[in-house]
């Protein structure tokens, strides 16, 4: 049916039932998606946004910046981030350092494109929250991810704090038996701790994938996210932290 016609068929049911000289005005656009933490980011996951802030000379020069998987950033080919399935192009992928050793990509937001993102992430319920770092969570800790495979991922920290250069990662393995905390495709979603005391959301590391040890049940690895923004702050001559509710 085109927009005529609709238009045309709107008319006749106000004078059908006595609407008579009103006047209509038609408004027609379409719907943006914002892009959010758990979105499809090229062959991962969108693990959500984080601000830059860069110490000037004479002011803060402040920007967005979004984090996802190394291994998606370097698939040959690839120059943008494109997130969601509009593919909505956010950045240039080769504009930001990283490390090897932190299993987190930075790519700088172009600054047309920063209304277009949510920069909140989501308890397992769904509810949208801005987040905060840098909580010590324990053994047995319940966490889940929004992937773009898995949404949501539901599973309970099994270890902390494994030592390796640059950063700690956390092992996870499933909630429940016949539910997978994640799958291919989940690579670089963030690890989020809900603690529903104090009602505050907590964005605690980055999936790098499944984890291969003794144990015969399946597990997954972490990059603690506290340590992977630290190095990358350091590498980019910036502070790299989680948005907050002014921003």
């Amino acid at each position: 049916m085109s927009q005529t016609d609709i238009e045309s068929k709107i008319l006749d049911k106000m004078n059908t039932h006595g609407a008579v000289g009103c006047k209509l005005v038609f408004e027609y656009g379409k719907i943006t998606h914002f892009c959010s933490s758990g979105d499809i980011a090229g062959e991962g996951t969108l693990g959500g946004f984080v601000r830059s802030e860069t110490e000037g000379s004479a002011d803060m020069n402040e920007h967005l910046v979004a984090l996802i998987s190394p291994h998606v950033a370097n698939i040959p080919g690839t120059e943008y981030l494109n997130v969601g399935r509009n593919r909505i192009r956010l950045g240039p992928i080769r504009c930001m350092q990283y490390s090897q050793t932190i299993d987190i990509y930075p790519v700088k937001v172009d600054d047309l494109k920063i209304r277009s993102c949510n920069t909140r992430f989501r308890t397992e319920s769904g509810e949208e929250l801005y987040a905060k770092s840098g909580i010590e969570i324990s053994r047995g800790a319940i966490v889940h991810i929004w992937g773009r495979s898995i949404r949501p991922g539901l599973g309970i920290v099994e270890e902390k704090d494994i030592e390796r250069e640059n950063g700690k990662l956390v092992v996870i393995r499933n909630r429940y038996p016949d539910r997978e905390f994640a799958m291919p495709g989940d690579s670089g979603a963030m690890v989020c701790y809900y603690d529903a005391i104090e009602q505050v959301l907590y964005a605690v590391a980055m999936l790098m994938g499944p984890y291969t040890g003794e144990n015969t049940h399946i597990r997954y690895v972490a990059q603690i996210l506290h340590d992977g923004l630290r190095v990358l702050s350091s590498l980019n001559h910036c502070s790299l932290t989680l948005c907050e509710d002014s921003h």
